[in-house]
């Protein structure tokens, strides 16, 4: 069956960025669609995602289910150059990524059936 993309607004990527937009459009009540070349959600993780506290409260997620691991500083390597980061308000997290895109796609569902083609 093919899905109509009679949305108000076209999302490309179903990573953190493109779930977490369709999340807070549909708590404004704006319909949108999001399209991406994998084939499930969460999978696969192409990074990991270094946050502060400031996700947690923003999507109001469980931090202890989420967190894989906790930092107060990171060093940030390139292949030209690298950077120390350090947080002065709160310690940095790496996240499970796969159950952090599953857990704003349950947020989405509060509100909204997703639409999601992949």
């Amino acid at each position: 069956m093919k899905e109509s993309l009679e949305s108000k607004v076209l999302i490309v990527g179903a990573g953190v960025s493109g779930l977490s937009l369709q999340y807070f459009l549909a708590r404004k009540g704006i319909e949108s669609i999001i399209i991406d070349l994998k084939k499930e959600i969460g999978k696969p993780v192409k990074d990991t995602g270094l946050v502060s506290d400031l996700l947690f409260k923003i999507l109001l997620l469980d931090k202890e289910e989420l967190v894989e691991e906790e930092f107060e500083e990171a060093e940030l390597i390139f292949p030209d150059n690298s950077f120390k980061v350090k947080s002065k308000k709160s310690k940095m997290f790496i996240l499970k990524r796969e159950l952090l895109d599953k857990k704003i796609l349950e947020l989405t569902n509060s509100y909204v059936k997703p639409k999601i083609l992949l």
